[in-house]
């Protein structure tokens, strides 16, 4: 970096950082970066060398997607960091677009009224980290991108997803919130994914999986949606446990011909069903032995073809918190 661009820069993060203190947000059009020349103070960076230890940073801009692209980052190459920023839009506008590029990380973002908040294509290994979304169309969609992080983010009132994944092999997806939307987490050709402590609620699908296969699923917490949790059209050899249902009139759904199991082996148990009543009197891999253990002398039947074998007879450890005083 020459002295000059280094000055620039300078200059540039501290009058938005002095933006940033005054009103939270410094406002500027939308920015599109399609190569790492791009990666200017022009466009929005205000720090960093593009480097692991030293990424490109984007902050502290608010700015009105319209029915266009706030922000877009195509075949970028450099390690390039988005944070805190607040991006608005239309009904056909996009927040934040990623295409063939994997070195990105967005975190403390927002995302108000946007068809689509995040939109991501080829990019794996991307990490979308504590955002929020508020009445997007869609929260987040990740195409074609495995390895991702998703962690920490907050959808509330998507008209359609609140996160949406096809072909996104072998991502993490943890302690997520959705709250009001369509579907929760829809996630369509995905395999060996993580799916762990998010809390869905009040949504009309919660998670659901479409030709999804050997996931993990735990201590997710699904409440209040009218379908519960999902499996469909072939997804098989997922496994589902520490779980809990509440309050949903179809707490869960299964037609893969018995392939996917909803427990961990004895004595860790399944997942917990809230209004199924259950006795816990014998314990034992075959619940024969006298004396209880905190797990259902009975399974509970998933239609069409699922079985917990140990339901649970408490919540188990380890759930997200739930919002506006559900049950616990």
């Amino acid at each position: 970096m020459t002295g000059k661009r280094a000055a620039v820069t300078l200059v540039s993060f501290l009058v938005l950082s002095a933006a940033c203190l005054a009103q939270g947000f410094a406002p500027r059009p939308p920015i599109a970066i399609r190569s790492d020349a791009d990666l200017t103070p022009e466009n929005g960076v205000v720090g960093g060398r593009g480097t692991p230890d030293d990424p490109y940073v984007i902050a502290g801009w608010e700015i009105d997607a319209g029915e266009g692209v706030g922000i877009l980052l195509k075949g970028i190459d450099a390690h390039v960091v988005i944070e805190g920023c607040l991006i608005r839009g239309g009904p056909r506008g996009t927040g934040l677009s990623i295409a063939g590029s994997s070195r990105v990380t967005v975190q403390g973002c927002r995302f108000e009224g946007l068809g689509t908040g995040i939109f991501l294509y080829e990019s794996p290994g991307a990490r979308l980290i504590r955002n929020e979304f508020s009445g997007c169309w869609t929260g987040i969609q990740g195409n074609a991108s495995p390895s991702l992080l998703i962690r920490g983010n907050l959808f509330r009132d998507a008209r359609k997803y609140g996160l949406f994944l096809w072909r996104a092999r072998g991502s993490v997806l943890e302690d997520n919130r959705a709250f009001g939307c369509g579907a929760g987490i829809y996630l369509d050709s995905c395999n060996g994914l993580t799916v762990a402590g998010n809390l869905v609620q009040e949504c009309g699908w919660g998670i659901y999986l479409w030709d999804s296969h050997s996931c993990v699923l735990t201590r997710n917490a699904v409440a209040g949606c009218e379908r519960g949790l999902g499996l469909y059209h072939t997804s098989s050899g997922n496994l589902l446990y520490h779980n809990a249902f509440l309050d949903c009139p179809l707490p869960a759904f299964d037609d893969s011909s018995g392939e996917n199991r909803w427990f961990a082996p004895y004595p860790r148990g399944g997942n917990f069903w809230a209004g199924v009543g259950l006795e816990d009197r014998y314990s034992g891999s075959g619940q024969d032995e006298p004396g209880p253990d905190g797990i259902g002398d009975t399974p509970v039947r998933i239609p069409e073809v699922g079985l917990d074998r140990y339901p649970l007879m408490e919540l188990p450890l380890g759930l997200p918190a739930l919002e506006k005083g559900e049950e616990e």
